[in-house]
């Protein structure tokens, strides 16, 4: 009987490669875990253990991926809903942040407005999980004129239909 057909010798061969492939997945969970954000979001972009990662780790890592892609979009459609006649809007700086089962993610909008085009900030609020969008807001806002309850409105659309839809579809591939 040749080797290969032996079963002492296949079930041998089968142990070794059994040992090594959980051997590495200990190692890439152990990195994973025990590493800053910049390593999670590293592991997170190969799709490496994607069912084994947490939610909320995938999440931050693809809402930050989202934004930086698209800033100047969000940041004008955050403007355009929030203050029509503003100009000149960036997006000076955004935070995600964790909270029990949901992402919370904040972003100030800098624009220009007015007759002089002062400088001005608008800030947002933006809470989703990961069966729902939950909220956009208005957190902060630095113009005389007050946002109306349809833009409020119109800007929770906004991130409900374009932007959650888009986050979530990024994590499923």
């Amino acid at each position: 009987m040749s080797a290969f057909l032996d079963p002492r010798k296949n079930l041998l061969i089968l142990g070794k490669l059994v040992c090594i492939a959980v051997t590495i997945f200990v190692g890439v969970f152990a990195f994973y875990h025990f590493t800053d954000q910049k390593g999670k979001d590293a592991i997170n972009k190969l799709g490496v253990l994607k069912q084994a990662i947490p939610w909320e780790d995938r999440a931050d890592t693809m809402t930050r991926l989202l934004i930086d892609r698209n800033k100047n979009k969000i940041s004008k459609a955050i403007l355009d809903i929030s203050h029509p006649t503003g100009k000149e809007p960036i997006l000076d700086k955004y935070t995600v942040s964790k909270l029990n089962n949901s992402i919370l993610v904040e972003i100030m909008v800098d624009w220009k407005g007015g007759f002089l085009g002062s400088n001005y900030k608008t800030k947002v609020s933006w809470e989703f999980t990961e069966q729902e969008h939950k909220s956009t807001k208005v957190i902060f806002d630095t113009a005389p004129t007050r946002i109306s309850q349809r833009n409020s409105e119109t800007l929770n659309d906004y991130f409900r239909t374009k932007i959650y839809p888009v986050l979530i579809s990024d994590m499923r591939t």
